[in-house]
């Protein structure tokens, strides 16, 4: 029978957070499947440091998503779990990294690593090399395995198997997100089976022969909306290649025009580009390419046939709220035991009055959970829900779990902060993992059982994100009738020195954003964003920008798009 692993990992440090929760000693949320029983067994990332020569010659093979099962009424002496690898090209084996567990101590145990070539059918045949006596570690970490020389295994697949010696040997770990079919197992005197649902994690690391014939690898997270009040968007993503990389690029198109190209800059392992800001409404394709330094030179797009398919997204009135980056190291959950499990993010728009009109969280399951929009208690800890709750799961594809708020339950926060929470249903506590920003810390997201309460997560930031809508400024003039035309005034006064008025009529509700730009034609401040009924109405600009900073004395332009119309005036800011 299989077993989840579940941990209670190490003591919460002192919070740092500008808003003050409780602590809880002895208890912090899980990482899927990275969790021991006892506590004083330390965390592990899923991560492992290779020297400079191994990162530049060795290209990684694996298949799993990281540890969060074992096997104990399996794991009898004699006993073999295999996976199998298919490498690009003929190739030697290096190393491998294999991360297993065992209840107590001691927590290390003897086993076996041999290598099979494959019978033909998926399963295990030739036996190419091995047995290998190695020690376990048991303790849920990344060990790395080197063989005395690399072993030739070819172009075809071929099958790590870790072979249970006896009964302190440590356990191999599964994940558990649907399998692919390439994990095996066998007890001693019968046949291979394959094993469907999971896979054993194990990776193989092996060096290619003659040329690199294989493109790079893209890994990108695909952005489904963006927000017109957050500027440009940042498109990051990991490339790697065992020739390393000569050049990548991100090509985009707005509203089915002309692609654009933009090359992707590097630093501290990730790649970025990004696309100019675009007004709402717009929609915005794209994809990425890299080309490798072999000479080949092979080229890997992400998605793989480009710009015949490439990711979409449209632009939202306001903006978003977001504490991370947008690429997670790790997976989260509270528990795989229910007791009230939940995860939440405190957001602080920065106008107020805003209203909330969305909400997301990136997760590693398509399991449902809920959403909801909270204001806060007098301890600063999520208060009574003031939108929601909305049953979600995720898209299968981007990750995404997404909310769109309906018009009438959309609340408005006229100071301070707010939260989006996340509860897990009592029958599924474990599903999904919530995606978690480890490189910083906003001290923003928290955690909750009935048994610690609320608490402060100071291990990094949950991917969870809340839209806004700003109606900073903006008053409904009042009127008798509905305005006949669209139309937008000229400012007044004009000049003007601070501030100054601008009108406009909607003979319908429409979707409305205005903005100030400069004479370089660079948006210097959005004044609205979002969706207004018919009327008319004054908006005020202070002379400010976007960061709050005012501006200099010059000729300023002002735009409103609302609907299919487009107006612009001039406008002169003297001191």
């Amino acid at each position: 029978m299989m077993k989840k692993l579940a941990v209670v990992a190490a003591v919460c440090l002192l919070l740092l957070l500008v808003f003050a929760l409780g602590t809880a000693e002895g208890k912090s949320p899980e990482a899927i499947g990275i969790s021991r029983p006892q506590a004083d067994r330390p965390m592990a990332k899923s991560t492992v440091s290779l020297a400079a020569d191994a990162q530049a010659n060795e290209l990684e093979l694996s298949y799993d998503t990281g540890p969060s099962l074992y096997s104990p009424d399996d794991d009898i002496p004699n006993a073999e779990w295999a996976t199998r690898f298919t490498p690009p090209q003929t190739c030697s084996l290096a190393f491998i990294q294999l991360v297993t567990y065992k209840e107590a101590t001691p927590y290390s145990g003897p086993l076996e690593i041999l290598i099979y070539a494959d019978d033909g059918t998926g399963v295990p045949g030739a036996l190419i090399a091995g047995p290998f006596g190695i020690t376990g570690s048991g303790d849920v970490t990344y060990q790395q395995i080197t063989f005395p020389t690399p072993i030739n295994v070819g172009a075809s697949d071929f099958h790590v198997a870790v072979k249970i010696i006896s009964s302190s040997s440590p356990h191999p770990t599964f994940d558990e997100d649907g399998g692919t079919l390439r994990t095996s197992y066998r007890q001693a005197g019968y046949a291979w089976s394959e094993v469907e649902n999971l896979d054993m994690v194990v990776h193989a690391f092996v060096r290619l022969y003659g040329a690199d014939v294989t493109p790079p690898v893209i890994l990108h997270i695909p952005h489904s909306i963006a927000f017109a009040g957050n500027g440009s968007v940042p498109v990051t993503a990991k490339i790697s290649d065992q020739s390393g990389i000569f050049n990548s690029t991100l090509h985009y198109s707005v509203n089915n025009g002309p692609w654009t190209l933009v090359p992707l800059s590097f630093s501290a392992n990730t790649y970025t580009g990004n696309i100019p800001a675009q007004i709402s409404g717009a929609i915005v394709r794209y994809y990425l390419k890299a080309m490798d330094n072999s000479a080949a030179h092979n080229i890997g797009m992400l998605p793989e046939e480009g710009s015949a398919d490439p990711f979409v997204y449209t632009v939202q009135p306001g903006q978003e709220l977001m504490y991370d980056d947008g690429l997670p190291e790790v997976f989260y959950i509270e528990s795989d035991v229910y007791d009230g499990n939940a995860f939440g993010v405190v957001f602080t728009p920065t106008s107020f009055p805003s209203i909330v009109s969305y909400i997301r969280v990136l997760v590693d399951d398509t399991a449902s959970f809920v959403l909801a929009v909270q204001g806060l208690n007098n301890d600063l800890s999520p208060g009574e829900v003031i939108s929601g709750p909305f049953v979600v799961s995720a898209d299968p594809y981007s990750g995404w779990a997404e909310v769109y708020i309906p018009e009438g339950d959309r609340p408005m926060i006229e100071s301070g902060h707010f939260y989006v929470v996340l509860y897990w249903f009592p029958a599924s506590p474990d599903f999904p993992g919530v995606a978690t920003d480890e490189s910083s810390s906003a001290n923003r997201s928290v955690w909750f059982d009935n048994a610690f309460g609320w608490n402060v997560f100071e291990g990094g930031n949950w991917i969870m994100r809340a839209g806004v809508q700003s109606t900073t400024g903006i008053s409904e003039l009042g009127t008798s009738s509905t305005p006949r035309d669209w139309a937008l005034s000229q400012n007044t006064p004009n000049p003007f020195n601070p501030s100054t008025s601008i009108r406009f009529s909607l003979p319908r509700g429409a979707q409305v954003t205005l903005d100030v730009h400069n004479i370089l034609g660079q948006r210097v401040r959005q004044l609205h964003s979002g969706y207004l009924e018919s009327g008319e109405y004054a908006i005020e600009w202070d002379g400010r920008d976007d960061q709050d900073r005012t501006v200099s004395t010059g000729v300023y332009f002002y735009t409103l798009h609302a609907g299919d119309i487009i107006e612009t005036r001039k406008m002169l800011l003297l001191k």
